[in-house]
């Protein structure tokens, strides 16, 4: 009995390593149960699971989506722009708790250092339209017309700037953007 309870969970492991391994979309977001960010809403969708609502956050292209807010009792969500660390945390005493909050997880980006909140002024050579953070990352390594030394990430927009400049070169980053709306990616 005992060695088909453990064949049994061994079995679950797989499906459940399975699964995420097999790319569903919710396996990019981690959950956190009863909360929300409050009114940073940036497309509604109704009649939707969980799993629907990451795909559209993953596949959003008039902006990068952070993460999404799921009513869990109306099968609705809204698509935020917005991180609980860009708004200040999240919310988590609504009345009969009904939202989850699935937040997007950072991706590492092999090969750059990532400064959040800054960005260099003034020194674009090349501008990328509807790309995440890794495809920037690619476009920057990948680039022959110059050298790509950086780029910076505007989070709301999806859009990157490519830049021959290093925050050294042009005597630092710039922190002090009105709501913060760029990531510097510096490459190692």
């Amino acid at each position: 009995m005992k060695l088909k309870k453990s064949i049994v969970y061994l079995i679950s492991i797989f499906i459940l390593v399975g699964t995420v391994m097999a790319g569903g979309y919710l396996s990019s977001f981690i959950r956190i149960p009863n909360a929300a960010i409050s009114g940073h809403n940036t497309r509604h969708l109704t009649n939707v699971s969980p799993e629907d609502c990451a795909r559209a956050c993953a596949q959003a292209t008039n902006f990068y989506c952070k993460s999404f807010d799921y009513y869990k009792n109306s099968r609705a969500c809204d698509l935020s722009n917005k991180s609980a660390e860009d708004v200040g945390g999240l919310k988590t005493n609504y009345d009969g708790n009904p939202y989850d909050h699935y937040a997007r997880m950072q991706l590492e980006v092999p090969g750059y250092t990532r400064t959040p909140n800054a960005a260099i002024s003034g020194y674009n050579n090349k501008n990328l339209k509807n790309v995440t953070p890794q495809d920037c990352a690619r476009a920057c390594s990948a680039e022959t017309s110059f050298y790509c030394k950086s780029f910076d990430f505007y989070k709301g927009k999806s859009k990157c700037d490519l830049s021959d400049k290093s925050a050294w070169d042009v005597g630092g980053l710039k922190t002090d953007y009105p709501g913060n709306p760029y990531d510097h990616y510096a490459r190692n």
